[in-house]
């Protein structure tokens, strides 16, 4: 990854917003519980 701070301000700033659905682009939808499977995937770039 080239910029991992850029990366990492991006996702706090996701973070920070109120949702609990994700749509993606692909893959399966997320009803529910969506900030934490959000937080879960991108843990490694969070600590």
């Amino acid at each position: 990854m080239k910029n991992t701070e850029t990366f990492r301000d991006a996702v706090t700033r996701v973070l920070e917003w109120e949702f609990d659905r994700v749509i993606p682009g692909h893959g399966e939808l997320i009803e529910s519980g969506g900030k934490d499977a959000v937080r879960d995937g991108f843990q490694w770039i969070l600590t």
